[in-house]
């Protein structure tokens, strides 16, 4: 690979209404029984004839006052009753993650700005990790924040050396090297250390392998898409499918190196595919690589794995 000084390309690295208030009505009993048809009241078991008429007028005004009480009873019951409203929880919004460990080197603002943007317009609220910001140790939480988004813009690679392509891909984090730091995970082989190969005295830095996403994540994608935009992070399958082991979606990342600037057009043409015009992820890959194409010096594609 014949790499340019000016450093702009990624190299050989490797993303209510309330219903009304119901009225039936129950009679409320207070402890006296409700009375039916030819039943008497007990305490009144009394045939008429023993009243003489001044009795029967006391006994009409008493009827009568019982029966005043008790339509105020039953239209107490009947009338409307004031519903306190229950409170809704409007439903968490959509969460998208850009994590920009290349920023360490090459900071792009312009694009930063254009993905927040395509984002927001779908109705995302997004966290951006930039430079350093990009540890092993936010790659190890990424599945619990709850992202249905990640999109990477990141070294990665799975050139061992010159002559062993096709090796399992390795994401940079923007975590220099030290070997005493993260031993078991070292040991386990599921980290490694990995060089950005042009520029001078370039140092190693820590990268994540698929060992890494299969035993020390922490949770798991919910149906996460997650977009690798950095070289060869699809041109060995290892890192995608452990990424969808753990609950991702789909994958999408190039297949071959692929320069800086190409990268960064080709996926925010990607991502405004699957936001803001809303296709699907077959439509947004086959639009982009029909209108943005291939690299042009390295004839690396934009593909994606699926579960």
């Amino acid at each position: 690979m014949h790499l340019p000084k000016h450093y702009n390309e990624l190299g050989k690295q490797r993303i209510e209404s309330q219903e009304p208030a119901s009225c039936a009505v129950s009679p409320r009993r207070h402890g006296a029984k409700v009375l039916g048809a030819g039943s008497s009241p007990q305490g009144f078991a009394l045939s008429a004839q023993s009243f003489s008429s001044g009795q029967l007028s006391q006994f009409a005004v008493v009827s009568v006052v019982l029966l005043a009480l008790l339509v105020l009873i039953l239209l107490s019951s009947c009338s409307p009753q004031q519903v306190t409203p229950t409170p809704t929880t409007e439903p968490e919004g959509r969460k998208a993650a850009l994590v920009d460990q290349i920023a360490l080197t090459n900071p792009d603002p312009e694009f930063t700005d254009q993905a927040l943007a395509y984002l927001n317009e779908a109705g995302f609220s997004t966290d951006v990790y930039e430079g350093e910001e990009v540890t092993v140790d936010l790659f190890r939480t990424l599945p619990e924040k709850g992202y249905q988004l990640i999109l990477f813009r990141s070294h990665s690679t799975n050139i061992l050396n010159e002559t062993i392509p096709g090796g399992p891909v390795f994401l940079f984090t923007s975590e220099v090297y030290d070997k005493s730091k993260y031993v078991k995970e070292q040991l386990a082989n599921r980290i490694g250390r990995a060089k950005i190969l042009y520029g001078e005295n370039t140092p190693l830095y820590f990268a994540i392998i698929a060992g890494f996403v299969r035993h020390e994540m922490v949770g798991h994608f919910d149906d996460t898409l997650i977009i690798i935009g950095g070289c060869q992070s699809l041109g060995t399958p290892d890192l995608a499918q452990a990424f969808i082991d753990r609950g991702a979606s789909a994958v999408v990342g190039w297949n071959d190196w692929v320069d800086l600037s190409h990268n960064d057009q080709a996926i925010l043409h990607l991502l405004r595919g699957l936001t803001v015009e809303k296709l699907t992820l077959e439509q947004a890959v086959r639009k982009t690589m029909n209108e943005i194409g291939p690299d042009p010096a390295y004839d690396s594609s934009l593909t994606y794995l699926t579960e």
